[in-house]
């Protein structure tokens, strides 16, 4: 049922946009088009508007819409290593501790966990 009117509304929007694109063809050629500066400088406005929005949209997700992954929380990545296509060794920091972790397809492993103590003690040997 809804397919069938899904498949309906569809209908009806583009029956109104054919009709609505015969109806401005014939007033395009009814009348010639005369273009005036004032068109110009709507088409540039339009144009400067558009790049400005995109660079500021673009500017604005690089400086807060990949915050998630920068490691403001409490949990941070430190280094990773790709040991295959898929395969891959995790180094995190949660708190104090450093977790490093295998990551396959199918599952992660807990490999090992650093303490600030432990990397202290491997420094000095």
């Amino acid at each position: 049922m809804l397919l069938i009117f899904s498949k309906r509304v569809l209908l009806v929007i583009i029956l109104f946009s054919v009709c609505n694109s015969i109806n401005a063809t014939e007033h395009l050629t009814a009348s010639p088009a005369t273009i005036n500066m004032s068109d110009y400088f709507k088409v540039l406005f339009g144009l400067v508007f558009v790049i400005a929005l995109f660079l500021i949209s673009t500017f604005l997700f690089k400086r807060y819409g990949n915050a998630s992954m920068t490691g403001r929380g409490q949990i941070r990545l430190v280094d990773g290593l790709h040991l295959g296509n898929r395969e891959r060794l995790v180094l995190i920091e949660i708190k104090d501790k450093q977790i490093l972790l295998s990551i396959t397809p199918g599952q992660i492993n807990k490999i090992d966990t650093i303490t600030p103590s432990s990397l202290v003690e491997n420094n000095d040997a």
